[in-house]
């Protein structure tokens, strides 16, 4: 019964197919309005654009893709499992284990040390370096026939090893496919290790290659960054930390040139609108990612943040093409690293020349490829939840295509995980995270995969947030219930129980003592929506929590702090969006101006440093780094911090002669480009600490 039914279902799913075709082309092949009949060629095509993720289990029928699997030396070894029914059902690989093989190291992978990730991850495809097909068509490990790797392309094909491949034999690109070789882990792996590049996060480096970019707006609004192969060249001198380029020998410094060079021509596409020898800095940057400290999880969405320039909430058709070109045009600039100066130099003169027309045409139309299938599915959704469809993606919605199948459509997105990338070719430790100029004790010690986010403070401070940061984080919001209740939720029943108890008359400035704050917070919370499953914090006590919450805030000791900055702090522990979450802090700290009978909110520079201030208070309380300073030193970081963001902000909106800030004109600065300076405010959105930490929301 089982059989017949899925039977059925893949076949009404190929009819529905059809009869699509034949409308769209204005054929029929059906006999007396029934069914249509099926040609080879009509499946061949339906399985190639898409049927292949509703029975994927007719790749069994390639006895090559079972012997790979079998032929090891482990006992114990998972064969992948796909799904037997469900048009949505996503394969599923079951627990890898380490492949050997008698040529070179394999892939080692265990998922009882790797966690999981929030975007799901198809392991298995990486078991024992097996050649990976972006679409379901076989594909030799060597080129041969028609078939032409992007790296032949531009130079005589390599002795080395193919580690892993990646098919685009049945895109647009024709027969086409980019192949990863041991050579080129080898020199990845040096690259990344002696600049430095493994130990720095996708953020700092942005924050760098913007400061060598200029920013355009076009004529429909949109805004790029724009850096020049001049500028480019300056960035890498910048971004690179001079502990490690004094260390470089000739043979290094030629080396490391020539591979940043080549990466940059990649990005420098002929259909472009952009002039020769200048790119898009963005989507250099979403490229460069590979490079670069982190996980999966925690770079795409880093990187879709980038995209995201005009800090909308999401991507339109465009920037998401954006994204995946990025992606793919760096896998391809990877793909030609040598460790041979004369065919680096040969690469370096073949990609200035006419031929790589046809090779980064291949790259645009696998990105296309990828788009449209991301593109089905997104409207599929739409259509079943009956929403109007539109082309805002959120990056949740790419994340969730991703984990239920978008990753055999797009398995080289695994290779984001620089640490997974490297261990094609045996173990990789990624370097210990440099030591920013503020000190030795403004960085927490540990290894960079324990590092999140870097945010850059003022006179060249950083915030730092490690892994552990956001296991406290959720701790904290999931025991004492916070993710049940919005910023106005507390702020409603917080601000009517204080002037209450004190006999104060209502003010968000009314300042409010130690053991008030806690009593009233400790009735609000006795009625949020706690975790239902028991408490993994065995010792957690919502009330020292509260305690030090407040002195934190607390700074001259007084036991007495204005109630709005309370709250305004308070918002970042709360549920709900980072827009809104800023929307209703604003609101903290407007004066009452008024403008005829209308109140209007604004703010002016003193409002706005304890507007900053509030939230730096407590991104610093929730992370390891304020353990690793004296509490002066963390006070002269908020504060430096706070005051230099406000200054920011008034200047702004001073050279347009305005004297009192709206929170419109607040978001205009922001969007701007004061997310620039202050990229930190991005924590008030809970879900890039929790994707980025590999969990899920409680």
């Amino acid at each position: 019964k089982e059989i017949s039914e899925v039977a059925i279902f893949a076949a009404n799913h190929l009819i529905e197919y059809a009869k699509k075709e034949e409308q769209g082309g204005g054929k029929s092949s059906s006999v007396g309005g029934g069914d249509p009949s099926v040609s080879f060629d009509q499946f061949g095509k339906w399985y190639n654009s898409g049927g292949f993720s509703l029975v994927p289990w007719l790749e069994l029928l390639d006895l090559s893709k079972w012997d790979y699997t079998l032929k090891t030396n482990n006992k114990n070894v998972a064969i992948e499992q796909v799904p037997l029914g469900g048009g949505e059902a996503a394969m599923t690989a079951a627990a890898t284990t380490t492949a050997t093989s008698s040529s070179a190291k394999r892939a080692k992978f265990d998922d009882t040390l790797t966690p999981v990730e929030a975007i799901g991850s198809p392991t298995g495809l990486f078991e024992s370096g097996a050649a990976i097909g972006a679409t379901p068509q076989p594909l030799p490990s060597k080129p041969n026939g028609g078939v032409q790797s992007f790296s032949a392309m531009f130079g005589e094909p390599t002795q080395s090893r193919n580690v892993v491949s990646f098919d685009f034999s049945g895109t647009a690109a024709g027969a086409f496919h980019i192949d990863i070789t041991e050579e080129n882990l080898v020199m990845l792996r040096q690259l990344v290790t002696r600049t430095g590049f493994a130990s720095l996060t996708p953020q700092h480096v942005e924050s760098v290659i913007l400061k060598h970019s200029r920013c355009e707006r076009r004529k429909y609004g949109d805004t790029v960054y724009v850096i020049s192969r001049q500028q480019f060249g300056k960035f890498i001198r910048d971004v690179v930390p001079k502990e490690a380029s004094k260390n470089f020998d000739a043979n290094e410094i030629e080396n490391f040139s020539n591979y940043f060079t080549n990466f940059f021509t990649c990005f420098d596409y002929n259909w472009s609108d952009l002039k020769k020898d200048e790119v898009n800095a963005k989507e250099l940057m979403v490229g460069f990612s590979f490079l670069c400290a982190g996980n999966k999880s925690s770079k795409l969405a880093a990187a879709y943040d980038m995209l995201d320039v005009d800090k909308n909430g999401y991507l339109t058709q465009r920037g998401l093409m954006q994204y995946l070109r990025a992606y793919l045009t760096m896998l391809a600039g990877i793909s030609l690293l040598s460790s041979n100066k004369n065919t680096t130099t040969q690469i370096r003169k073949q990609l200035m020349s006419t031929k790589r027309n046809d090779a980064f045409l291949a790259v645009e139309n696998g990105a296309k490829w990828t788009l449209g299938h991301f593109f089905r599915a997104f409207e599929a959704e739409h259509a079943r939840s009956g929403s109007t469809r539109n082309n805002a993606v959120a990056f949740e919605d790419f994340a969730k295509w991703y984990t239920e199948g978008g990753y055999a459509v797009a398995p080289w997105l695994e290779l984001l995980d620089l640490q997974k990338f490297l261990s094609l070719i045996g173990d990789f430790q990624a370097p210990q995270q440099p030591q920013p100029a503020a000190g030795p004790a403004a960085q927490p010690q540990g290894s960079p995969a324990d590092v999140l986010f870097t945010f850059p403070l003022a006179k060249e401070r950083s915030l730092v947030v490690l892994r552990d940061d956001a296991h406290y984080v959720r701790a904290v919001v999931s025991e004492m219930g916070l993710l049940s209740l919005t910023s106005e939720d507390i702020w409603t029943a917080l601000s009517k129980d204080v002037t209450k108890k004190l006999g104060a008359k209502k003010s968000s400035v009314v300042p409010v003592d130690q053991a008030s704050f806690v009593e009233c917070m400790m009735k609000i919370l006795s009625k949020s929506k706690k975790p239902s499953e028991k408490s993994s914090w065995a010792n957690f006590s919502p009330e020292e929590t509260l305690k030090n919450f407040f002195l934190s805030f607390d700074l001259m000791q007084v036991n007495q702090v204005p109630l709005n900055q309370l709250m305004c702090g308070l918002t970042l522990l709360c549920g709900g969006k980072k827009s809104s979450k800023l929307g209703f802090a604003f609101g903290l700290f407007c004066g009452d101006g008024k403008s005829g009978k209308k109140k209007i909110q604004t703010m002016g520079h003193g409002d706005f440093i304890q507007f900053f201030r509030s939230f730096l208070i407590v991104m610093f309380s929730c992370c390891n780094q304020s353990l690793s300073l004296s509490a002066d030193t963390v006070s002269q970081y908020i504060s430096d911090t706070a005051q230099a963001v406000a200054d920011a902000v008034m200047a702004y909106w001073k050279s347009k002669k305005v004297e009192k800030v709206k929170f419109d004109h607040f978001s205009k600065w922001y969007n701007e480009g004061g997310f620039q300076m202050a990229p930190w405010l991005e924590l008030l959105d809970l879900h890039k600490w929790v994707l980025a930490d590999d969990e899920k929301i409680p």
